[in-house]
């Protein structure tokens, strides 16, 4: 019986990535593609396997792409992947055995670079519960969850954020929060799950318009908000400041006008 569904997010022709992340046959695990902008490509012959499930959508954005793959998932658990990553020959174990005590709703790994990259960002080395606070900013790919535990809370990835929408990114630690927000049990473990190179597109550079913008957009989604009123004199001195918080409340706005559809 089938335990674990790798949702694999991918676009165009960059289906053909796919052929990396594919592991021998195993009867505990499948696959579940989920292509936008397969238009005129031909699905490549390696994904024609037993374990393999490709659905084909119209939709655009990745957190769109992910909530497409999550109502098609039918295992127990689920393992959040981009294209463009490899995983280490014992992440599936290690996600299945993580996740079917039971304790753990949502379990949180660790992304391995390639040989002599930086690390990918700054791990705490000891496993710890996300519910009592959070020591990093979550990846998508980092993500095993049990599917009957986000389905049945209504959780899904918010589609006004990550790659393909303005926001661009966020959608992954969203995702997270909201678990947590209802009661479910989120754990980070000091473990390496998946190979991704040390540059990726939530790493690109913006500008302090663009950051102020997405910050008040996500605290405002986020349930938070840390506008200062005593900045207010500060502002005749410093009138950049102003302009900084007016994009921060101009995000902040986005959300309340952009409802969730």
């Amino acid at each position: 019986m089938s335990k674990l569904t790798v949702i694999i997010s991918t676009y165009s022709d960059r289906v053909f990535l796919l052929e990396n992340i594919l592991q021998d046959e195993r009867p505990d695990v499948r696959y579940l593609v989920v292509h936008q902008q397969y238009q005129e490509i031909d699905a490549p012959s390696f994904l024609d396997r037993e374990d393999v499930e490709v659905v084909q959508t119209d939709t655009k954005g990745l957190s769109k792409s992910r909530n497409v793959g999550l109502s098609h998932c039918t295992t127990p658990y689920a393992l959040i992947a981009d294209d463009d990553v490899r995983y280490l020959d014992n992440s599936f174990d290690l996600v299945i055995e993580s996740l079917e005590s039971g304790a753990v709703d949502i379990a949180v790994f660790k992304i391995k670079t390639l040989d002599g990259e930086p690390q990918y960002k700054q791990y705490v080395e000891e496993d710890y519960l996300l519910n009592q606070g959070a020591r990093h900013w979550v990846s998508s790919v980092e993500l095993a969850f049990n599917v009957e535990s986000v389905k049945s809370k209504g959780i899904y990835f918010d589609e006004r954020f990550g790659l393909g929408t303005y926001l661009k990114k966020g959608e992954e630690q969203l995702f997270v929060n909201d678990c947590m927000r209802v009661g479910l049990v989120c754990k980070f473990f000091n473990r390496y799950l998946v190979i991704h190179p040390f540059e990726s597109s939530g790493k690109r550079d913006n500008s302090i318009k663009f950051l102020e913008f997405y910050s008040g957009a996500f605290a405002n989604r986020n349930k938070e908000f840390r506008i200062n009123f005593r900045r207010i004199m500060v502002y005749l001195k410093h009138p950049m400041l102003f302009i900084v918080d007016v994009y921060y409340m101009a995000g902040f706005i986005y959300i309340w006008v952009k409802k969730k559809r």
